[in-house]
């Protein structure tokens, strides 16, 4: 889904999402975004349909009906990433009301700070602290969890492996081409 932001003059703005549009008007320097654009805190969510209801404290308690959740893709490729409940989120309305909108997104506060400050640093952090982390500037990729890992399916690696534990095998190990030393003990 696409949202375009288009300045008509100064303190109007034109909102585009799929291709309806609204016209927002901030008005005396307020910054008072018209009912086209709204932030409020999750209240409920149905996982199968990726919507979520919007609670409004500053339209008197007002709760939106289910608004579509933007996510990055739905096709071929699917992206599925909802919010807490109780997460603040910025709301796009289509002009006719509560009842067709979609959370774009949330933003990081003085309550809900960001995990990490340093711009060479993508990833995404769990609150059980479990994260994937990549260093842009250090090219490393740091996996944390604080539960064993599953992967399903094969595993190819190239390059060398360190391991500092144990090694459990449930299978055969084979090493056709082995060359070089071996320390430790094996245990049948």
């Amino acid at each position: 889904m696409k949202v375009h932001l288009t300045s008509l003059t100064t303190g109007t703005w034109l909102v585009s999402v799929f291709g309806r549009c609204s016209v927002i008007d901030i008005f005396g320097g307020k910054e008072e975004v018209s009912e086209a654009i709204r932030i409020g805190v999750v209240s409920s969510i149905d996982a199968q349909k990726c919507t979520a209801k919007v609670f409004f404290e500053d339209r008197d308690d007002t709760v939106s009906y289910d608004l579509h959740i933007v996510t990055a893709q739905t096709m071929r490729t699917k992206h599925y990433w909802l919010p807490d409940i109780g997460e603040t989120v910025l709301c796009a309305f289509l002009g006719n009301g509560m009842e067709t909108g979609f959370i774009l997104g949330s933003s990081y506060s003085d309550v809900d700070g960001v995990p990490v400050g340093d711009v060479s640093k993508k990833g995404i952090w769990f609150e059980d602290g479990t994260f994937i982390q990549y260093d842009v500037s250090e090219k490393i990729l740091t996996i944390k969890n604080t539960n064993p890992i599953t992967v399903i399916g094969d595993v190819d690696i190239t390059g060398n492996m360190n391991i500092s534990g144990n090694l459990s095998v449930g299978g055969t190990v084979s090493a056709p081409l082995f060359v070089g030393t071996f320390s430790g003990s094996v245990v049948p």
